[in-house]
């Protein structure tokens, strides 16, 4: 959840492939995914590179609004729930 709540944020985030597990789709490919021995150049590339930093910044806002927003999760839930009911 805090990867979530860091892109909402409008973060770039960092992670390795096990801090990113469950996370799909855009949000996922917002990700800066790398091993932990290398988040020191990782850290160095998004800060060189302000072009980078908003594009992951504002596709990881975009994805999160978009795909794990609580309202988006409801309204698939509910689908799901109605689905079931009416079987």
């Amino acid at each position: 959840m805090k990867i979530l709540y860091y892109m909402a944020a409008g973060l770039p985030v960092i992670t390795t492939s096990f801090g990113a597990r469950g996370i799909v789709g855009r949000a996922r490919d917002a990700l800066l995914i790398c091993d932990i021995v290398d988040f020191p150049s990782a850290i160095s590339r998004l800060s060189d590179n302000p072009t980078e930093w908003v594009f992951r910044s504002e596709a990881g806002m975009a994805a999160v609004r978009e795909e794990y927003d609580w309202s988006v999760i409801a309204g698939r839930l509910d689908g799901v729930i109605s689905n079931l009911i009416c079987k």
